[in-house]
């Protein structure tokens, strides 16, 4: 391939024409006072999926509501606040429930209406709030924990029958998503003669404390993750929709051999213009190519990666490799306990950290490896849908390099780690900025 141009036009004529509409509205239940509220003005949405670090989608909402309905309703049940958010995409329409948690408090007018107590006067006012979201099976499955010792098995077949008995146990009505396991297949294949859990440790965090102590169970950082995701067709029509719980490795080897959909990133040496009518479209074997722009220099970005770390190589190690580099045993290490970090409030982190020292097996050894050779580019995704995205989705990264007067296309491979998307219903536009874990760049 001598140039983008090619691929990034076919986007352009033959992409999927449904991204340039978007708006949402919102309701607020509080259950203390019984009072539903519409939301006087739905400002904007914004969806953090930190795919290395976090349970579920840190969602923050931004909106104007009537004093008086703050003050006599919202301010008394803060503690039990259900959101009901209505988004539509060009006139598909799609509404989630989640628990509702004001984040500001500062609301405190002053005038003669409040001090005197007068309703219609106070909801003459608006107020600004804040509020933070958490779906509800995510926040569920934070709930649940996990102890006692199993004997016999691997680590696949215990995460899988534990982790899914307790998550497509959860139900609630009128969720539009099929609850699912999206599992990426184990590196650690072993068998182990038992296997123990330590009391009052989350379920969610069971696949960190494994990774992390004697056992292991990807060549990189393990993460537990729930999202709505959604399945297209070429011409964007909706083939199914899952809430899968996902099990993934955070970074990725150069050309990792999992299968399923990838995202074939290209950029765009020029900025998107608002005119542009599709970004993405779907392909072959359902993969997603999105055109992107970045603020950043990406050639010198990646020159001075090569520079200080492009001379390490990128392996996945077996166990036996580290035994014979380290003389290390994966069964008889005397490992250090893990640390919980215990918070009342709502978050959407993990909770659990182990002390990262990669002789407690072979596995984490080559995450540390991976790690040192990889980077990290930030690029734009305009009028997007970030529910086709999923947690840890391989990428393959293809952008402009000009090489002795002319020009050559380059590929990198890499891994999706994090997505920030906001809505807003002043533009009716959705743009998320997506974190590209790269670790390997050649000719294309």
């Amino acid at each position: 391939m001598a140039s983008l141009k090619i691929p990034i036009q076919d986007v352009f004529a033959n992409g999927i024409s449904i991204t340039k509409y978007v708006k949402f509205e919102a309701t607020l239940a509080c259950k203390d006072t019984g009072a539903t509220i519409a939301v006087k003005k739905a400002l904007t949405l914004e969806y953090t999926r930190d795919y290395s670090k976090s349970y579920g989608d840190e969602i923050i909402m931004e909106a104007y509501f009537q004093l008086g309905d703050y003050l006599e309703f919202i301010q008394k049940s803060k503690g039990d606040l259900t959101m009901y958010v209505k988004e539509d995409r060009n006139s598909f329409i799609n509404t989630e429930v989640y628990r509702a948690i004001v984040l500001n408090d500062d609301v405190n007018p002053k005038n003669a209406a409040f001090n005197k107590g007068v309703f219609s006067e106070m909801n003459k006012e608006i107020a600004f709030i804040r509020f933070q979201l958490v779906e509800r099976s995510c926040l569920a499955m934070m709930q649940m924990f996990r102890s006692g010792v199993v004997a016999g098995q691997d680590l696949h077949t215990y995460l899988t029958c534990m982790m899914g008995e307790q998550y497509l146990g959860i139900n609630f009505p009128n969720d539009r998503y099929t609850k699912s396991l999206s599992f990426v297949p184990f590196h650690n294949k072993r068998s182990f003669r038992y296997l123990k859990i330590p009391a009052n440790i989350k379920t969610l965090d069971l696949p960190s404390f494994f990774q992390w102590t004697d056992h292991g169970i990807y060549n990189g950082d393990t993460n537990t993750y729930i999202q709505p995701f959604e399945v297209l067709d070429p011409k964007g029509k909706m083939i199914s929709r899952h809430r899968p719980l996902c099990l993934y490795p955070t970074i990725s080897a150069y050309r990792d051999e999992r299968v399923g959909a990838r995202l074939k990133l290209y950029l765009t040496p020029n900025r998107i213009s608002k005119d542009i009518e599709r970004t993405y479209r779907i392909g072959d074997n359902n993969n997603i190519h999105i055109v992107v722009s970045s603020d950043d220099n990406i050639t010198e970005v990646i020159d001075a990666w090569k520079i200080s770390k492009g001379d390490i190589d990128i392996y996945r190690s077996t166990e036996a490799e580290v035994q014979r580099k380290h003389g290390i045993s994966g069964e008889n290490i005397t490992v250090q306990p893990p640390l919980y970090v215990r918070d009342d409030h709502v978050s959407v982190k993990e909770s659990i950290r182990v002390p990262m020292d990669y002789k407690h097996n072979a596995f984490n050894f080559s995450h540390d490896r991976m790690i040192q050779a990889g980077f990290v580019i930030t690029i734009k995704w305009k009028f997007s849908v970030p529910n086709i995205l999923f947690p840890g989705q391989l990428v393959e990264f293809f952008y402009e390099e000009l090489v002795d007067g002319s020009t050559q296309v380059k590929q990198v491979y890499g891994v999706l780690q994090k997505t920030y998307t906001q809505i807003s219903n002043d533009n009716r536009m959705s743009n998320t900025i997506m974190f590209i874990f790269l670790t390997k760049v050649e000719n294309y």
